[in-house]
């Protein structure tokens, strides 16, 4: 068996320079996590002879499957051979005299023992989805992969505490007692908790690292788009630049290393047209997670990163307009109270501007959200929600709805935004047209110049809205426009945004819709708003560019 070491990109070899104690490896695919995964377990048998770790997934399935046969591709390139070199699964044999100081009492089924002269070395390999499966053993030294997926209650708990043997005969080795957890971007609330261990860079050396890393994947995208040889160099000059602004940096107490990279830090393995042909096959946001390892703003497990500090208000109203309105008036209540007064002091509402109307059609109840532009401060301005439930002249109360609220309104131009299931003349009982059709004559009748807009697919792709939805609430891409939300006409639109989930469905992140399908909840409170608000946004970012807006700004 060869102990030469495995071939390092630079990024690798940084790291395994260091030697932390504990290392959190965030990186894309194609950065060579397996090759590094062997790495580990290679240190591990040379230098801690007689030591146990343990191999943590979220299933065994995953550590079967996914971590072993990778790992030991690469061990194998070492000169390892199973069944001479390591056994796994069972006793190894009598010949390998010297066991672990801790092996298992009796079942090896889930067990790798490796040779080495001096004693052996032993994995144990647990799964949080097998009830205490990782109590017992006294180990040394803690692998995790996908750490995304853990339980991090269940990995402290139970995982963690058993990593306390041997202090006495390994306690010279800076990585022994140590962590090694190598995973994915995590993207939920409940990983989050990885991300926060780089908070060091920042509060120990001032060094603003993610929004470095977001700078980074922003310009090797960007690299992705070039053709030009010289611009491509000059580019890729940038990113050089900027990557070195993240040179791995343990903490100041020396034990904990975090790292963010993707596969541009193994290019010369992978090849630029790898990450090319991934961005081309691959979905959008699993192309941007999975292989550029992008971070994706968490937002409490919940669809939208909504902060409602920012992005709600609750001051629509103009206290200048409505004190002179008192004034003008004699304080006439009447005057006061009214629709005309409510409508027109509203602080965001522009009479000059078109109105957007982003529509979903329902089976048990229709929304309709209003909503302007605004070019000045590039801020889509949603005013108020209206909803139908079915029946009752569906659509024309619906329009009818939306007509009596902007009766006052001075440019008379609406941007009708489809929703092509209202093009399903089945969905219209009660008329010989579409629900789209009736519901753009019932504006017309009433005076309205109506623009038809429709999107690009029959209904927008659910992992390019989600990703769009986490760009608009983060506020971290300045090409988009902002979203402001008013807190008095949108009760339930924000509702249903607090309540909405994003789950996974196969390798594409989505809107959790099942509120529709349960008959104990109330529609309104449902998905059904935020389906047209994903969809209005989503038109908007397409066509902003070649769309004209008045320029006007609102008093």
């Amino acid at each position: 068996m060869s102990n030469l070491p495995l071939s390092f990109n630079p990024f690798q070899t940084a790291i395994s320079i260091l030697q932390p104690k504990f290392n959190y490896l965030v990186s894309g695919r194609g950065w060579g996590k397996s090759t590094y995964f062997g790495h580990m377990l290679h240190q591990i048998v040379n230098n801690m002879p007689g030591a146990s770790g343990v191999i943590a997934a979220k299933t065994l399935t995953h550590v079967l499957t996914s971590i072993l046969p990778s790992a030991f591709a690469h061990l194998e390139r070492l000169g390892y051979m199973r069944d001479i070199h390591y056994v796994i699964g069972k006793r190894p044999p009598k010949s390998w005299k010297k066991l672990p100081y801790q092996p298992p009492v009796k079942d090896y089924s889930n067990y790798i023992t490796f040779y080495n002269s001096e004693r052996c070395v032993g994995f144990f390999l647990t799964s949080q989805e097998r009830e205490g499966s990782g109590r017992g053993p006294n180990t040394d030294f803690l692998l995790t992969d996908e750490t995304l997926r853990l339980d991090k209650k269940k990995l402290d708990n139970e995982l963690v505490p058993t990593v306390r043997a041997n202090k006495d005969k390994f306690g010279h080795i800076p990585w022994h007692l140590g962590q090694y957890h190598s995973t994915s971007m995590p993207y939920s609330n409940d990983s989050k908790w990885i991300l926060e261990t780089g908070n060091y860079y920042l509060e120990e050396y001032g060094i603003d690292y993610f929004s470095l890393w977001r700078t980074v994947v922003k310009a090797q995208l960007e690299l992705l788009r070039i053709e030009d040889p010289e611009e491509f160099r000059m580019q890729w000059n940038e990113v050089q630049r900027l990557r070195k602004k993240m040179k791995p940096l343990l903490s100041k107490d020396g034990l904990i290393l975090f790292t963010l990279s993707n596969a541009f830090d193994n290019i010369d393995n992978v090849g630029l047209s790898y990450i090319k042909q991934q961005s081309k096959t691959l979905p959008q946001i699993v192309f941007l997670i999975e292989i550029m390892n992008d971070i994706i703003s968490m937002v409490e497990n919940g669809y939208y990163a909504m902060n409602e500090d920012i992005h709600v208000y609750y001051d629509s109203w103009d206290d200048d307009f409505t004190n002179d309105l008192a004034i003008n008036s004699n304080f006439n209540f009447a005057t006061l109270s009214s629709k005309t007064a409510a409508f027109l002091s509203h602080r965001y509402y522009n009479p000059l501007l078109p109105v957007h109307l982003f529509f979903d059609w329902g089976g048990t109840i229709s929304f309709c959200l209003a909503a302007q532009f605004n070019k000045n401060d590039n801020t889509l301005h949603i005013i108020k929600e209206f909803y139908q439930l079915p029946g009752d002249e569906m659509p024309k109360n619906l329009m009818k709805q939306v007509n009596e609220f902007f009766f006052t309104h001075t440019n008379k131009k609406i941007n009708f935004v489809k929703d092509t299931l209202g093009d399903d003349k089945s969905r219209s009982l009660q008329s010989s047209q579409t629900i789209n059709e009736d519901s753009i004559k019932t504006l017309r009748s009433a005076g309205w110049e109506v623009s038809i807009m429709k999107h690009q697919y029959k209904e927008p792709p659910q992992d390019e809205k989600w990703l769009l939805m986490q760009k608009l609430f983060t506020e971290k891409d300045s090409s988009l426009f902002k979203i402001r939300i008013d807190g008095n006409n949108c009760k339930y639109l924000l509702i249903s945004m607090r309540d909405t989930k994003v789950k996974q469905s196969g390798n594409k992140l989505e809107k959790d819709k099942s509120s529709e399908r349960k008959l104990n909840v109330d529609q309104r409170t449902a998905t059904h708003s935020t389906d047209a608000l994903d969809k209005g946004c989503y038109w908007l970012s397409k066509n902003i560019k070649e769309h004209t807006f008045i320029d006007v700004n609102i008093r």
